[in-house]
């Protein structure tokens, strides 16, 4: 997998308009990334783009800004004052602190936005590549079929924020199932079946 150390003139090509980055403070990050898989396919549905990973020494996800790069000729400066991009960057962020405390209630972790002069010299991996190594690198023994009830409507709490049901649309169930399935099996070892796994003569929109 080949990283990319970000450099000043790099920071357009690359496509990073922002960036969160996580310190974890108490171990809560497994050495085989299972709980961050599940954090990065949070990241993945909502409305920002992951461009690229970083995990030494503190996990760095940077992120495009592609509602604002649609549109040919938007300058760099034209593209950090759109606001509805950088509250969503906040709002990532906060989920993320969520999802920690649900995965684990005593976490701790520290999120923060790195500016662009402190990106500088990291090292990142492109966003899919990294994902495509995790999956050939990941281990999984003795997943559990049964979700307790408890936590199931936790996660289903945690979800309606990712994905508000005012912006709900034709296949978000989906999306939702997608994600649910992911954090159940990366962060608490559990194989869920979504609705569609189960009754596949049933077509759901």
């Amino acid at each position: 997998m080949e990283t990319f150390e970000i450099k000043k003139e790099y920071i357009d090509f690359m496509k990073i308009d922002a960036s969160i980055r996580i310190r974890d403070c108490g171990g809560f990050f497994d050495a085989d990334g299972r709980r961050l898989r599940a954090m990065l396919k949070v990241v993945s549905n909502c409305e920002v783009g992951v461009s690229g990973i970083g995990t030494k020494p503190d996990i760095l996800i940077t992120l495009t800004n592609y509602e604002a790069r649609r549109y040919q000729g938007r300058s760099s400066e034209e593209r950090h004052s759109y606001e509805p991009f950088y509250r969503e960057v906040i709002r990532v962020g906060l989920l993320l602190e969520k999802l920690a405390l649900l995965i684990d209630p005593v976490a701790k972790i520290v999120i923060d936005y790195p500016k662009e002069e402190e990106l500088i010299g990291k090292s990142v991996s492109r966003y899919d590549e990294f994902l495509q190594e995790f999956q050939e690198e990941g281990k999984e023994k003795g997943l559990s079929t049964v979700v307790p009830q408890g936590l199931e409507r936790r996660v289903d709490d945690f979800l309606s924020l990712v994905i508000p049901q005012q912006n709900y649309m034709l296949g978000t169930c989906h999306w939702i199932w997608d994600m649910k399935k992911v954090i159940l099996r990366y962060a608490f070892n559990i194989d869920w079946q979504t609705p569609a796994e189960k009754n596949p003569h049933i077509i759901y929109d």
